[in-house]
């Protein structure tokens, strides 16, 4: 009957540790920018040559004007406005936090399928008493 346990908990063990890694694990996580920070990365730069264009003379003050303006618009069209987020991505702590319910989750329901399903008399090596 210990054998039966001992498996079982290893079988239990398998499956939290295959449920809980991915929130545990961090690294390779935001490793890319967002779309609008990537497209506002690309009209700052247009926006620092317009300047030098204009610091070096090659471009008239009204046509520098323009040109920023119309800058300006595609970035909003692309990028949008600034938006204050409403919730905060989820810190380190509160990842911790639902991987440990996770895991009390699967052990809580393997035990309740267990206690549902299984005959733990089954798995008893003393012979049944004869009738």
């Amino acid at each position: 009957m210990s054998a039966f346990f001992a498996i079982a908990a290893l079988l239990v063990a398998g499956t939290v540790a295959f449920v809980v890694s991915p929130l545990l694990r961090t690294t390779g996580r935001r490793a890319f920018p967002s779309r609008s920070a990537a497209n506002l990365a690309v009209y700052r730069g247009e926006h620092a040559a317009l300047e030098r264009e204009r610091s070096a003379g090659r471009v008239a003050e009204a046509q520098y004007q323009q040109e920023r303006r119309e800058l300006e618009r595609r970035m909003l069209d692309d990028v949008g406005p600034p938006v204050t987020p409403q919730c905060a991505a989820p810190s380190g702590a509160a990842e911790r936090r639902t991987a440990i319910g996770m895991a009390l989750v699967v052990v809580l329901a393997a035990g309740l399928v267990y206690a549902a399903v299984g005959n733990l008399r089954a798995i008893d090596p003393a012979p049944a008493p004869r009738q």
